[in-house]
């Protein structure tokens, strides 16, 4: 099974929640509806999903990391090293 997640990854951090409450209104859409209320304390789901609090959660789980711009499959590169199972 694959996963991607694309972004920022502590939905924790305020500037990760103006972000993505930002984008969702420029895209026509409520602040709120990707994952709620942003503020305290109504906040709940943002801190239920936030993969920060779950990372024990992926002990095992091995990750691979590419870059690229996104414009096609030729630029992305494959970050070998950073390749290895989570262990913490």
């Amino acid at each position: 099974m694959t996963d991607v997640l694309s972004g920022a990854v502590d939905l924790g951090d305020s500037g990760t929640r103006s972000v993505v409450t930002e984008q969702a209104v420029q895209n026509g859409y409520s602040g709120n509806a990707i994952f709620g209320n942003p503020f305290w304390p109504f906040d709940g789901t943002w801190n239920a999903l936030n993969p920060i609090s779950r990372a024990s959660r992926l002990q095992g789980v091995s990750v691979a990391l590419y870059a690229g711009g996104g414009s096609n499959d030729q630029d992305v590169r494959y970050l070998d090293a950073l390749a290895t199972p989570v262990t913490e």
